[in-house]
């Protein structure tokens, strides 16, 4: 019976899949900080998981998923920080006024 190499395995990259999987997962929290961070840190460790070689399947789809979470994240951002009125927009109450009004 002849025994098979097993191939090596990158720490790197496996936790450059997962750090992707789960700035995916939080974009759907609305929040902005936390999805970018993650994303940062999955490009961050797909890239070092290549070394000197080509880049492992788990660290491309790492990549690949953290870039994608990363502009769904700015995109969602964006629109909502766009389409959302202040307050002061949409309401009379609480107007300052530089000029005196008489009565």
């Amino acid at each position: 019976m002849e025994i098979k190499p097993q191939p090596k395995r990158n720490g790197f990259a496996t936790f450059s899949l997962v750090l992707a999987i789960a700035a995916l997962a939080s974009t759907l929290t609305m929040t902005i900080v936390i999805p970018i961070f993650l994303a940062i840190l999955s490009i961050m460790f797909g890239l070092l998981s290549r070394g000197n070689t080509s880049m492992s399947n788990h660290a491309l789809a790492g990549v690949i998923v953290a870039c994608s979470a990363l502009l769904i994240n700015i995109a969602v951002g964006g629109f909502s920080f766009l389409s959302f009125p202040t307050p002061m927009q949409n309401s009379s109450i609480g107007q300052w006024s530089m000029t005196p009004t008489s009565k």
